[in-house]
């Protein structure tokens, strides 16, 4: 019997010894090498209906590769890789700023893939930072971006 081979990119599917089935996808290149994610479930048709959706989301850019990333990791390597080449050096001090006073401390350490939007909710502890739990409300006076997503729980309007 001879199976249906996959295509250029379009991922793998094989059983492994343990009984579980795996599948990978790749996902370009990062830092000189290749990147890809593996995928596992109990059945092949698990694996496969999951490997699509990978592949959807590879393609589309919304694919989290390291799923141990925190989103304090993500935020340092977001200012360095993107922004940096982007705005003027003071918007750049402002948004170190406020990662690190605001957003760090509260959500630095919550994995990327765990990040849900009860995290991102105004009222909950998290939410608030600890300046403007300490202060109870926004201490800072103004509509800065971090603000208007009212990241901090804060009184300031968009």
């Amino acid at each position: 019997m001879t199976t249906r081979r996959r295509g250029r990119g379009e991922g793998s599917i094989v059983k492994r010894a343990d009984g579980r089935w795996m599948g990978r996808v790749d996902v370009g290149w990062s830092s000189g090498k290749r990147r890809s994610k593996a995928i596992y479930g109990r059945t092949r048709r698990e694996v496969a209906v999951k490997l699509r959706e990978a592949l959807k989301k590879a393609e589309e850019g919304t694919l989290v590769v390291d799923e141990r990333q925190t989103v304090g990791e993500f935020l340092a390597r977001w200012l360095q890789d993107v922004v940096r080449a982007r705005v003027r050096p003071r918007t750049l001090d402002g948004y170190e700023a406020s990662i690190t006073h605001h957003i760090a401390p509260t959500l630095g350490r919550i994995r990327l893939s765990k990040l849900t939007p009860q995290h991102l909710q105004p009222g909950s502890p998290r939410s608030k930072c600890k300046e403007c739990q300490s202060a109870g409300g926004d201490t800072h006076g103004s509509s800065s971006g971090l603000h208007s997503l009212r990241l901090c729980g804060g009184a300031s309007s968009p």
